[in-house]
């Protein structure tokens, strides 16, 4: 039987970047388990195909978007949405982060004159940490290596954020296993071309990874949970790259290619050289992450391309 709701149940959730292949999962966990009075509004540069009843759509870019059109200001923000580039390389991702950074400060000035608490949810990813052999956790200092070299300055208004009234916290990821993803790019692409799997450079560097499914079960379930400033989220599962391409070679009865990496840009050597453990010290989603083998779950998303 449903417990009677309070006037301190009811929540306002925004969420930015709803239509992204990360952002559509989490909306899809997050309506099933909707609260009765539970009030959403979804901010995307573009419209989804087909709407849901019951929640406000919002077209438009985070950066620019007039706050105060919201119909009331938000309990709980979620904020899958980002400035990248795809071209332009270094100097590309720096104008797309500084516009990030703006985009974000304006977030926070409009949320810090409204008269109510809010939560800040920030969805970003372990090339924060750096590379590292050992085990990474929250407490592990950032140090930026790859492509968050440069899209850390649109994270800066929320590491810096001292506003009493907004509780931010960073939801840092590794590899994440999805359709849309860096997986797409780098291995889906050259799988359905060229009939091949690859191995950028020699593979040793360690991977740690996780399905986007699971991403949204977890950020649904933190929601509920205390406040805490960093969130890791990863299996308790590590591999390297070239275990990892053998995986799917043999899921797909496909052959190996090593591919240089020399000829690539920065960003892409240090992602494709660097090992990254992340690991977490919080238990909080460990019934979601690690109730089934994780390599069963590899198994299945892998699965899904054959």
């Amino acid at each position: 039987m449903k417990t009677k709701q309070t006037a301190s149940d009811k929540r306002t959730i925004l969420v930015l970047g709803s239509n992204g292949f990360i952002g559509r999962e989490f909306v899809k966990e997050l309506l099933s388990i909707k609260r009765e009075n539970d009030q959403f509004y979804f901010l995307n540069r573009t419209f989804p195909a087909q709407k849901i009843e019951g929640v406000h759509y919002f077209k438009g870019d985070f950066t620019h978007f007039d706050w105060t059109s919201l119909p009331s200001s938000p309990d709980i923000v979620i904020h899958f949405a980002r400035n990248s580039s795809k071209r332009g390389r270094k100097w590309g991702r720096l104008l797309a982060s500084f516009k990030g950074y703006f985009g974000n400060n304006r977030l926070l000035n409009y949320l810090s004159i409204q008269n109510k608490k809010c939560r800040v949810f920030y969805l970003s990813g372990s090339l924060m940490y750096g590379n590292h052999t050992e085990i990474v956790t929250e407490k592990t200092p950032l140090q930026p290596i790859s492509f968050a070299k440069e899209y850390i300055h649109a994270e800066q208004p929320f590491l810096t954020n001292q506003l009493k009234n907004i509780d931010v916290t960073f939801v840092r990821v590794p590899w994440v296993l999805g359709f849309g993803s860096w997986f797409d790019a780098f291995y889906l692409k050259k799988i359905k071309t060229e009939q091949t799997v690859p191995i950028y450079g020699d593979g040793r560097n360690t991977m740690a990874f996780i399905l986007n499914q699971d991403i949204a079960k977890c950020m649904v379930h933190l929601l509920d949970n205390p406040f805490q400033p960093v969130v890791n989220l990863a299996y308790d599962y590590y591999c390297t790259q070239a275990e990892f391409s053998q995986k799917i070679a043999n899921k797909l009865h496909l052959p190996l290619t090593t591919i240089p990496i020399h000829s690539f840009e920065r960003a892409i050597k240090e992602a494709f050289t660097s090992s990254i453990k992340l690991g977490s010290e919080l238990k909080e989603c460990d019934f979601i992450l690690n109730n089934t083998s994780v390599e069963g779950k590899i198994d299945d998303f892998l699965g899904e391309i054959g």
